[in-house]
């Protein structure tokens, strides 16, 4: 019974994903794609891996404004 508990908690972690959002003037949805995805490889070739944190630094110092992450659950 304790390691089916494991199992389950194991998949409820791996399938929480996180989702970031922002405004920037005069963008869509294309540029903020466009900058998130660099953002995303900023991040890993900086911290070896997805850094929430590194990644809102990053669209902040590209003007987006209120850069938030939410974790979701698919």
């Amino acid at each position: 019974m304790k390691k089916l508990m494991i199992v389950i908690g194991a998949l409820l972690v791996s399938a929480c994903a996180y989702q970031i959002t922002g405004n920037k003037t005069g963008a869509g949805q294309a540029e903020f794609s466009n900058d998130f995805l660099e953002c995303r490889m900023l991040s890993k070739r900086v911290d070896g891996e997805e850094s929430r944190t590194t990644i809102s630094t990053c669209m902040q110092g590209k003007g987006w404004t209120n850069v938030q992450t939410k974790t979701t659950l698919f």
